[in-house]
């Protein structure tokens, strides 16, 4: 049904080389180990040329044409650091300036501010590989809450910032 909207085309090979999917399984398999079959998943790529208030407008109608009840959930890293990742804008100091990089799209997440969010990226070339869901997300919802649950960097685990990756567990309700 979202799809009849035009603004999203079906396309069932597009996500033989995503695994943001298989991230979030194993969680949704626990929480509902007695309900499986009850879980229906729409995973939605999302491209950099897709107008995202238009995809946001298609969902929110076609969850109310079709009287679903639904839950999102987008998989998105934060901040890739290091050569590894080709991304190594500052060096000294590198935790913090991790933490505040993260901390700045996470304040506007939570601020529910998809345009400032948007810019923030794009002005610091932020290595949120999710950011347009983020967006997308932002634009198709209005929560009354939104929490910061988790925030780590692998830096954190390994104890080594060379190359890090940035994780945080937000919850929209």
């Amino acid at each position: 049904k979202l799809a009849e909207k035009g603004t999203i085309k079906q396309n069932e090979t597009i996500h033989q080389g995503e695994h943001c999917i298989e991230v979030q399984i194993p969680f949704l398999q626990f929480i509902y180990q007695k309900q499986l079959e009850k879980i229906k998943i729409l995973p939605i790529l999302i491209s950099s040329d897709i107008d995202l208030n238009k995809l946001a407008l298609d969902l929110k109608e076609t969850i109310m044409d079709e009287k679903l009840n639904v839950t999102f959930i987008v998989s998105s890293d934060f901040t890739h650091f290091g050569p590894d990742f080709h991304y190594v804008p500052f060096s000294t100091n590198v935790k913090k300036q991790i933490f505040d990089l993260d901390g700045g799209a996470i304040d506007l997440i939570k601020k529910k501010d998809s345009e400032g969010l948007f810019n923030y990226v794009n002005k610091t070339f932020a290595t949120i590989c999710g950011a347009l869901p983020i967006l997308l997300l932002l634009k198709t919802i209005n929560p009354k809450k939104i929490s910061l649950e988790q925030y780590y960097t692998s830096g954190d685990v390994l104890n080594s910032y060379r190359n890090s990756v940035s994780y945080a567990s937000i919850i929209f309700s």
